[in-house]
């Protein structure tokens, strides 16, 4: 592959039309925008490869004031959710009916914010935040859709919400970690404080060796959920379609490792006449 252009579609439909007509060679989709592609079944055959990355559906809690600052609270919400229903939902589509839901022996009345700017499509957002409300006994009182960027809202949110949804990827080998847990991280949206945290985070930035910072990496998020400054729901799987027969190397994981080692990939193309 001598070059690579990269297109970006606002709706599924467009994408299909695309893999069509043959404008585009691979389409990367995450698992709630599958959702939207089985709606435009495409008549061309198509391969498709997930890939696992350490991305999530995350909330993000605020331990300074309200229901959640009371740990008791915060383990009765991350024991009460439907995780059952949450993976359905992203996965199909479609909200299980609630009737045999278990719940909690104390209902808590939470805020849930969430933006309008991260890649959910349709009401995913909205259906994600309903589920979690069910899950613990209520509807999610007065859901705050932030409209702002990312990097004003953090003032917001903690004076408004009791919790954050947002999609996080960790990154490469945890790179994106310091940036939503350090202490002066850019995304703390809670402003989160771990001394322990911050000298571990501080290590895995000037660490190179991809085992270490595996080691480090998983040793903070281990932390993290000990200390309920973040419940993961779900994850975030990425997809690839592609109408062409292709091989992937081994090596390839990742979509990012897919785009930085294009040479990596086999393309045979099957032309009649």
């Amino acid at each position: 592959i001598d070059w690579l252009t990269m297109k970006r579609f606002a709706r599924s439909a467009n994408a299909i039309k695309a893999v069509e007509d043959g404008t585009i060679d691979l389409l990367f989709i995450y698992s709630h925008a599958a959702q939207s592609l089985y709606q435009f079944p495409t008549t061309v055959p198509c391969q498709q490869w997930p890939f696992f990355e350490d991305c999530y559906h995350a909330l993000f809690l605020n331990r300074h004031h309200g229901p959640l600052s009371d740990k008791r609270n915060c383990s009765l919400l991350k024991g009460a959710i439907d995780y059952r229903a949450i993976d359905f939902y992203l996965r199909m589509g479609q909200i299980v009916d609630g009737a045999e839901v278990v719940q909690p022996s104390q209902s808590l009345d939470i805020r849930v914010a969430y933006s309008r700017r991260v890649a959910y499509s349709g009401g995913v957002v909205h259906n994600l935040t309903h589920l979690i409300g069910r899950s613990v006994g209520s509807s999610v009182r007065n859901p705050i859709s932030v409209k702002e960027r990312i990097l004003e809202i953090k003032g917001k949110i903690r004076e408004e919400a009791d919790a954050f949804l947002f999609p996080i990827c960790f990154g490469f080998e945890y790179n994106y970690l310091s940036t939503f847990f350090r202490s002066d991280g850019l995304n703390n949206y809670f402003e989160y404080v771990n001394p322990q945290v911050d000298e571990l985070l501080f290590q895995l930035d000037r660490i190179a060796n991809m085992a270490a910072r595996r080691r480090i990496g998983r040793r903070v998020l281990s932390l993290l959920q000990e200390d309920f400054a973040v419940i993961l729901l779900a994850p975030c799987v990425q997809h690839v379609l592609s109408p062409l027969e292709i091989q992937f190397s081994d090596n390839l994981t990742n979509f990012s490792d897919l785009l930085q080692n294009m040479n990596q990939v086999t393309v045979e193309r099957h032309r009649s006449g």
